[in-house]
């Protein structure tokens, strides 16, 4: 049985009155056991990014140059997709790959993301899934951008989803 090991780095020395904690989270595999590297190009990295109304200003715009960072260092041999989401889920660019074509594509779509309204993180989650789907073999990846404040109405769903 192999175990997993999560790790999670911040900076300790916060300026007095900030309100932002940035986190850096690695998890990783102390015994192999049971897992095989694959070297086929049968992988599939999801960007799942908050798009709600609370993203609004230099968060938007954060995330925006991250997303457009991942996708031009992507390898052409991947396959990616992006989601966004506020109340609902939006396929920005769908299962694709990661040729210098879509990359353009993709990074086009990311410069007209907006942030505005509510935060259902259960949606992009499940329409994430989806987009995993298309490739059911392929080894999955994923990097969620948001600002963790879920709306307490999706709480129950989103618990689901997790499961």
């Amino acid at each position: 049985m192999s175990n997993f090991k999560a790790e999670i780095f911040q900076n300790q020395f916060l300026p007095q009155g900030s309100r932002e904690v940035n986190a850096i989270m690695t998890i990783s595999v102390e015994d192999g056991e049971g897992i095989t590297a694959t070297l086929s190009n049968n992988r599939v990295f999801g960007v799942i990014c908050d798009t709600s109304g609370s993203m609004g200003g230099n968060k938007i715009h954060a995330v925006k140059y991250a997303m457009s960072k991942v996708v031009s260092l992507l390898p052409e041999d991947a396959y990616f997709f992006i989601v966004t989401g506020s109340s609902r889920a939006n396929v920005v660019y769908p299962v694709s790959q990661a040729t210098s074509l879509h990359k353009q594509q993709a990074l086009a779509a990311i410069k007209n993301i907006t942030a505005n309204g509510g935060t259902l993180i259960s949606t992009w989650l499940e329409q994430a899934l989806a987009e995993f789907q298309k490739m059911p073999q392929a080894v999955r990846q994923a990097l969620l951008l948001t600002d963790g404040q879920n709306d307490d109405s999706d709480s129950k769903k989103l618990d689901t989803v997790l499961q």
